[in-house]
């Protein structure tokens, strides 16, 4: 199947109110335009190592895959009907979407689909640091379903309980939790994946409907659709630290590959709100330039250079340039002493330098005895 959209690079001016700066500031607006005008970019994810941009389209029941070293979309992939959330594995080769009619299980490199015949009415996926299992939730029966990465099956529901509605979700990074968004019932569900079952919750007012969590795990970012706020809360004891304003209808959020900064959409209107983690305090506002842009289920690209928005309104990916980038911090580098070549023999230093003895005094011997021809000789 043909690739069904094409690159359209718009470089436009950003409208922008920066508190500091000297802070990390967005710049630059391109627009990543497709070609078919009913496409919809419902759910947005970059690849683990940048090369690859995902969106699901949900108008035209595909899995978009955008190359963002050649600037070229690639052949789209067909999927169930209506496919809305999407996560991809660490290593980048497989995706899992969650959609109205189903789940599945997309390998990247082969454009193999598996669709797991289970419930319908999912939206946010979130897959296990381990890549083994991926947790999906399900507005339409009040679950959270689990599926294995391996066999590629499903494995059980985690119900979150009546009328609770579970829209989006994110897990730990340690893997050991994952958060869940119940838009219905104004929490937050805590689900232990040792158990899998729910350990906890938190309330969280204004119907919470989007949520990310700090790269170190200490806090939750919960967006609420029907108060218009986003709500900060502590893993640690699971309450609510602070509040903090977003725009009409608040249904993004995501946090920087480095913790400073978290970014905010709303579905109603056309700015990016981008916070301080620190101090929880408004760095900027970014007015999309383009009409009815609705930019909504924002992501920071892995080397914190870039911050996606899926813009429903005008059909189209929008990529804000971030300068300088929010990169996560740089592992220190280590030395490392390569090991000999498993010969099969056992070479302790004792033998090692013995060795060196006997070749040295071989060496020695044979200079002694070409000195003492010489002499003979003469």
């Amino acid at each position: 199947m043909r690739a069904l959209a094409v690159l359209v690079l718009s470089l436009v001016g950003v409208s922008t109110a920066v508190a500091s700066p000297a802070l990390a500031a967005i710049t630059t607006e391109t627009l990543l335009t497709f070609d078919a005008p009913t496409t919809s970019a419902a759910g947005i994810l970059p690849t683990a190592d940048g090369r690859y941009l995902l969106a699901t389209d949900t108008y035209n029941n595909l899995l978009l895959r955008y190359d963002l070293r050649t600037h070229v979309w690639l052949t789209a992939i067909p999927v169930s009907p209506q496919p809305i959330g999407v996560d991809v594995t660490s290593d980048g080769k497989t995706a899992v979407i969650g959609g109205m009619n189903g789940i599945d299980i997309v390998n990247l490199a082969t454009r193999h689909v598996t669709s797991i015949p289970h419930l319908t009415g999912y939206e946010g996926v979130a897959i296990t640091p381990d890549n083994k299992f991926a947790y999906v939730a399900n507005y339409a029966n009040d679950c959270v379903s689990i599926v294995s990465l391996q066999s590629k099956s499903f494995v059980s529901d985690v119900s979150t309980g009546a009328s609770s509605s579970p829209e989006y979700l994110t897990v730990s990074p340690d893997g050991s939790k994952v958060y869940v968004a119940d838009v219905a019932a104004d929490q937050v569900s805590v689900i232990s994946t040792a158990t899998r079952s729910v350990t906890g919750s938190i309330v969280v007012s204004g119907q919470p409907y989007s949520i990310a969590i700090s790269p170190n795990g200490s806090h939750l970012y919960v967006g609420s659709i029907a108060n218009d706020t986003v709500s900060i809360i502590a893993t640690s004891n699971l309450s609510v630290e602070v509040t903090v304003p977003g725009n009409a209808h608040t249904d993004g959020v995501t946090v920087s590959p480095d913790g400073s900064q978290f970014a905010v959409t709303s579905l109603w209107s056309d700015d990016v709100l981008v916070y301080s983690t620190s101090t929880n305090a408004l760095l900027q506002t970014v007015t999309l330039t383009t009409a009815s842009s609705q930019p909504n289920v924002p992501v920071y690209a892995p080397n914190g250079a870039y911050l996606y928005t899926a813009t429903g309104g005008s059909a189209s990916v929008t990529q804000l340039t971030i300068d300088p980038p929010l990169a996560p911090p740089t592992p220190t580098p280590t030395t490392t002493v390569q090991p000999l070549p498993d010969t099969g023999q056992n070479f302790t230093p004792a033998i090692v330098a013995a060795a060196i003895l006997v070749v040295g005094g071989a060496v020695l011997w044979a200079l002694a005895a070409v000195a003492r021809r010489r002499k003979a000789r003469d």
